[in-house]
């Protein structure tokens, strides 16, 4: 594939490719599980929050710990990832999603390593791809 308009053509790296069509596609399906996850939200009960509750809250200018105190059932922030618990509601499926977009980073970086070490021959950038994969990765556990 080559790019450029009025000018030589330029040829995109394998490893570009791999990691643009993976963070694409990962983001996509990511987009759609949120989409999926607010519309449940808004036209049912089934919700970890109640969505009149949390705008409501979110307008009044009420902090996130707050927020969280008044959700029945709850009464604190809770920790790590909290969603994957309630993954069958639409506050947890749209959660999924978001982490899912932001998730697709690292196989992405992880792909374009791969190729960089195999296929084009460039070990210290393959390094840093996955050191920059694994610090996302750490950041996304704790």
């Amino acid at each position: 594939m080559t790019i450029g308009k009025n000018q030589d053509p330029v040829e995109i790296p394998r490893s570009g490719i791999v990691y643009g069509d993976i963070v694409y596609w990962t983001t996509i399906a990511g987009a759609f599980l949120a989409i999926v996850g607010s519309i449940i939200t808004f036209v049912t009960t089934n919700n970890y929050i109640d969505p009149n509750y949390l705008l409501s809250s979110i307008w009044e200018g009420k902090g996130v710990a707050a927020i969280w105190r008044g959700v029945e059932g709850v009464g604190a922030p809770p920790d790590g990832h909290w969603y994957l618990g309630q993954i069958t509601t639409g506050n947890g499926l749209t959660m999924l999603g978001l982490v899912l977009g932001v998730f697709s980073v690292i196989p992405g970086l992880l792909g374009a390593s791969w190729i960089l070490l195999t296929k084009e021959g460039m070990p210290p950038y393959a390094g840093l791809a996955l050191v920059a994969a694994l610090i996302t990765l750490f950041a996304m556990i704790a």
